[in-house]
């Protein structure tokens, strides 16, 4: 129970710093979505969207928030459910962009997978939020239009 609770307080940490980058980002925590192939449905740690560009449309974000090293299996599993999630033509929502956020750190091939397939990778140490990888603070802000 205790690394369960410990599990929801990193995920409400997570985003409250997304919420700092921008007010305008909305979350919700522990969202269950299904998949086509799947029968059971994947639990989104934190679903997150806003609006950008001109024609306002939605650009949902998929955050797994790991409170241990991230080795590139975390990155296979999270991409084989978002791909899931995509192929699915009845999903309430489908991931534009996808984030592992460690409160470790990460391994050198999951950074490496996740540049390959454009998931950021977030680092939150105790001084702040970190981005690692290819995939920089700015490119993220950038694709959300801020």
């Amino acid at each position: 129970m205790a690394a369960q609770v410990r599990g929801e307080e990193f995920e409400k940490r997570v985003a409250r710093w997304l919420k700092r980058l921008s007010k305008d980002f909305n979350c919700e925590m522990r969202v269950k979505v299904r998949g086509k192939v799947a029968k059971k449905p994947y639990e989104v740690d934190i679903h997150a969207w806003r609006k950008v560009g001109i024609l306002k449309k939605t650009k949902d974000l998929w955050i797994e928030c790991k409170a241990y090293k991230v080795r590139r299996e975390h990155v296979f599993k999270l991409r084989s459910a978002i791909e899931d999630v995509k192929e699915e033509q009845k999903a309430e929502w489908h991931p534009d962009v996808a984030m592992i956020v460690s409160s470790v750190g990460f391994d050198d091939d999951a950074v490496a997978l996740a540049n390959k397939y454009g998931i950021y990778c977030v680092h939150a140490s105790e001084r702040g939020f970190q981005f690692v990888g290819n995939l920089t603070k700015e490119d993220f802000l950038k694709e959300f239009g801020l």
